[in-house]
């Protein structure tokens, strides 16, 4: 009969081999765990006594990892409530284990290892220090975030080849052409291939862009669905460079030039084009820049007087 670890090797194995999966949002969670843990008097930051507190990467489990572990702990509950078992312990430890506590805890779990041979349970954990109420709701919101998570990854299963695209176009409507074309030729550094009274493209072979550019025809233009546009520069010197040129240029500045930790790490400044889309400059940061992060994960403007733009 074949193993456990055998009958799973796919895909549940290969995932955990392979996959380089997006697990916890490691940022939001160390801001959460930071601030809960300011106002219980902790000053110093968590990422610094315990670097490694939380994952980078999920660990997959398969269906009958699960239902063993499920047998486990079935099994460890109904010995733990039968009087008798609860007697013998009891009469060798101090009086305080006598108390049974309202809420279990939002720490309280069975803590399995696995192995060649399957899940292996460790040992119990307890830590009665929330409400039932205050645990169900935190684990909504983890199970809600991991849903959505595994929602992607299911997507991305068994996908099949797509098209061979050989450049990338997209095309977004605006109020005044004239002004457009004047903002985007001075972003892209380039004038439009061709344009009409009604459109302008342009097309970067170096980007593998084609970009157009379209009068409204009277239709409202709103921002729910297009998030922004975004252009990479090589280095942080050049992030700078492009703020400069900006202001000389009379583009909006929505967001000066600075350093954000959370997510991607980057270089980043944001402008706004003359509809009001958002535009993203931005250089991904060096492995001696990213080694520097701080612990407060703060933003670092890199123009003096810069920080007070939106």
């Amino acid at each position: 009969m074949s193993t456990i670890v055998e009958r799973e090797q796919f895909p549940v194995a290969r995932l955990n081999r392979e996959c380089f999966c997006i697990g916890a949002d490691l940022d939001a969670l160390r801001d959460w765990l930071q601030q809960d843990l300011a106002q219980r008097g902790f000053s110093k930051p968590v990422v610094e006594t315990h670097p490694h507190l939380f994952s980078a990467l999920p660990v997959f489990v398969s269906r009958e990892h699960v239902t063993r572990m499920r047998s486990v702990i079935a099994a460890v509950e109904s010995v733990v409530a039968l009087p008798a078992y609860q007697a013998a312990v009891l009469d060798r430890a101090p009086a305080i284990a006598r108390f049974t506590p309202r809420p279990r805890g939002v720490f309280f779990g069975y803590d399995f290892q696995l192995g060649d041979a399957g899940p292996q349970l460790i040992e119990i954990n307890t830590d009665p220090s929330l409400t039932q109420d205050v645990v169900r709701e935190r684990f909504r919101v983890a199970r809600d975030q991991i849903r959505g998570r595994i929602q992607v990854l299911a997507a991305l299963l068994d996908l099949p080849e797509g098209p061979l695209g050989q450049e990338f176009h997209a095309s977004i409507r605006v109020k005044d052409l004239a002004r457009s074309v004047r903002f985007y030729a001075w972003l892209l550094k380039t004038w439009p291939k061709e344009w009409t009274h009604r459109y302008a493209t342009f097309i970067r072979p170096d980007l593998d862009l084609n970009f157009v550019l379209l009068v409204s025809d009277g239709k409202t233009l709103h921002h729910d669905t297009l998030y922004h546009l975004g252009v990479a520069v090589p280095d942080r010197a050049a992030v700078i460079d492009a703020y400069h040129r900006a202001t000389r240029f009379g583009a909006p500045v929505e967001k000066p030039p600075r350093i954000t930790w959370k997510g991607t790490p980057l270089h980043e400044l944001w402008l706004t084009d003359p509809d009001g889309n958002l535009i993203e400059i931005y250089a991904r940061l060096m492995d001696a820049e990213r080694a520097r992060k701080p612990a407060d994960e703060a933003p670092e403007f890199l123009v003096a007087g810069a920080g007070q733009c939106r």
